[in-house]
């Protein structure tokens, strides 16, 4: 019953458009889908609802693209997800790759923020973390600087401190913020990691140059660390660079997707790729293994996905079994 309300829900709305034949038909092909994957994991069957759960990302993608009513693409985006969270439960690293997980949850996240907005192609507001070592030492009052190899969007510094007390400031535009405290920050046998007391956040700072204001009473302040926030200003996906699209497949075969995809920024990749009825498909990593179930006399196109967790790459190749 539960499933058969998810569909009368599902194909309601898209009567409403217009009753397009092939709309009704996606609705179908999703329900299904995610019936058989609820089931396969009821019933223990891991591998069979990993699968399954493939399928499900590739026609909720077609409800994305092809539907402009929200609460539609919500109502299918719920279906997934909860698929998504019960694989994400089990555990069995062997059967449920991580890249595999991650690559489900970006392909979702990108899905629902480009149906928000069509106008976004990819995630702008990635920040990437610096740690520069600065090995400082001080044991009274000082001001000194430090060159940051960016413009901070925060800042943070790891150390260690004995005595009475200390405090560092940073110079921000005339004024100046409280970075540590010993008072305020969380020090553990005299270490602490990553202070940033009113600092965490600075959207407005201009320069790359940290001009500190060190306090210390009876004692003495190691920065070993300065940490901060930088925005990544291009992140472009990752890139095919095989030179074919096209693979004969004898029999068992695997495909190393790391020698066929290219990240500009060197950014690590994670994989994922699409099913087809006869084929047995994992993803292990960088690996691509396929192993046909039966004969074929016609090619099969599968679609591999490339990401860097910020941006992905779709592409088809055909596989070729004579």
């Amino acid at each position: 019953m539960r499933i058969r309300n998810i569909y009368i829900c599902l194909n309601d709305f898209y009567l409403k458009k217009g009753g397009y034949v092939e709309h009704t038909e996606l609705v179908k092909q999703f329900v299904e889908a995610y019936y058989k994957a609820q089931k396969h994991l009821d019933d223990s069957q891991t591998a069979d609802a990993r699968k399954q759960y493939y399928l499900l990302l590739n026609l909720y993608s077609r409800i994305n693209k092809e539907t402009t009513d929200e609460f539609q693409k919500e109502l299918a985006y719920s279906q997934v997800t909860k698929v998504f969270n019960r694989l994400k439960e089990i555990n069995s690293e062997k059967s449920i790759p991580f890249n595999i997980i991650l690559a489900g949850i970006v392909i979702i996240i990108l899905s629902i923020i480009v149906a928000l907005n069509p106008g976004i192609v990819g995630l702008t507001a990635f920040q990437d973390e610096m740690s520069q070592q600065v090995e400082l030492e001080f044991t009274n009052t000082t001001v000194t600087e430090i060159i940051l190899k960016q413009n901070p969007l925060s800042f943070a510094i790891t150390g260690t401190f004995e005595g009475e007390s200390a405090k560092v400031f940073i110079e921000k535009k005339g004024k100046l913020e409280l970075v540590f405290d010993t008072e305020k920050s969380v020090i553990l046998d005299g270490k602490f990691t990553k202070a940033c007391i009113d600092t965490c956040k600075m959207d407005d700072f201009d320069g790359v140059t940290a001009r500190l204001f060190v306090e210390v009473q009876n004692g003495k302040l190691n920065i070993d660390s300065a940490e901060y926030h930088i925005e990544r200003l291009k992140n472009s996906p990752p890139q095919w660079i095989g030179k074919k699209k096209e693979f004969n497949i004898p029999g068992k075969t695997i495909l190393e997707l790391g020698t066929y995809f290219k990240d500009p920024e060197g950014d690590k990749m994670v994989f994922l790729s699409t099913t087809e009825d006869g084929l047995d498909i994992r993803v292990e990593n960088d690996k691509l293994i396929i192993i046909p179930k039966q004969k074929f006399k016609e090619k099969k196109t599968i679609t591999v996905i490339a990401s860097d967790l910020e941006k992905l790459t779709k592409v088809p190749i055909i596989l070729n079994f004579e």
